[in-house]
């Protein structure tokens, strides 16, 4: 299964090698990379997870 962190880097990845990110959204995914990451946004990892595991059911 794909992380919140995982998903998120793919997400920037793909709006960068196919040109659809601006430069700010692509600074504002890293910094929700980079908050996540450091646990500062575990609320979010956290809802996201229960949806994760109830898509699953």
């Amino acid at each position: 299964m794909e992380s919140l962190v995982e998903r998120l880097k793919r997400i920037r990845s793909l709006a960068q090698s196919h040109h659809t990110g601006t430069l700010a959204e692509m600074v504002v995914l890293d910094k929700l990379i980079a908050d996540v990451e450091q646990g500062a946004v575990d609320e979010l990892a956290t809802d996201y997870e229960l949806e994760r595991r109830d898509s699953e059911r």
